[in-house]
């Protein structure tokens, strides 16, 4: 039942999300059936971070609206205490969490991207990121949707451990001035 749920309903909403993010102008058709296309075999090889995807064991971890495991919450509220790096040497020296956002302008009226680094350094070194994922300079990313939906970039998590993409307003919700 559910899974029909998200083929019938959740599915056409993150298609329709995303289409709407690409301006018309800038984007022909045959890339919007390219990027519907994308989506669709996204979905189809990825198990969906959804309440069933996740071991019964994660029961008691914080939920968000969708229902998936809300990592940064359970962290917050001290439910999960990952370490410091991944040898476990208490010697090995770590940086305290940064707390800054960097803002993705988005095409069209959708909202920009705010990126918070603080939920992200809580938990993982800048060497997970830096400078293999990301570029350590201002609009040297070239960062979009469709390359996010390949795995790239954001999507090195998000889709896979992390919330899922379908998720819009967590990431998009800047609005325009």
């Amino acid at each position: 039942m559910k899974n029909a749920f998200l083929k019938f309903f959740i599915l056409p909403l993150l298609i329709t999300g995303l289409l709407s993010c690409v301006h018309p102008e800038t984007a022909p058709s045959d890339r919007q059936q390219d990027l519907e296309k994308l989506v669709e075999k996204s979905t189809q090889q990825k198990e969906t971070l959804s309440e069933d995807a996740h071991p019964l064991a994660f029961d008691y971890l914080p939920k968000a609206k969708q229902g998936y495991v809300d990592w940064v919450e359970a962290l917050r509220q001290g439910i999960i205490h990952p370490r410091e790096n991944l040898t476990g040497d208490p010697n090995v020296p770590t940086m305290p969490p940064l707390d800054f956002n960097i803002i993705f302008q988005a095409k069209g009226d959708i909202p920009d991207v705010v990126y918070p680094h603080r939920p992200h350094t809580e938990w993982l070194d800048c060497r997970n990121c830096h400078p293999g994922i990301f570029k350590m300079q201002a609009g040297s990313n070239p960062v979009t949707m469709e390359k996010i939906i390949q795995g790239e970039f954001c999507g090195r998590c998000h889709g896979k451990v992390a919330f899922p993409l379908s998720d819009c307003t967590r990431c998009h919700s800047k609005p325009k001035s």
